[in-house]
């Protein structure tokens, strides 16, 4: 496992296919936002054999 702690103001880049998760160490609330190269994606859990389809939505 390759763990990294960040800060506020910094990025992850996270490869397409990677297995990731993510994880508040701190007392605030973490806030996250990801740019998505396709319209969806497919979420895969350890420990579960079924793979659950997302469908990203722009924000106005």
């Amino acid at each position: 496992m390759n763990e990294k702690t960040v800060s506020t103001g910094q990025s992850v880049i996270v490869p397409a296919g990677s297995w990731h998760g993510f994880r508040n160490t701190g007392s605030a609330t973490l806030h996250m936002q990801a740019i998505l190269a396709a319209p969806t994606f497919d979420a895969s859990f350890e420990g579960q054999p079924e793979v659950t389809r997302h469908w990203a939505t722009a924000k106005a």
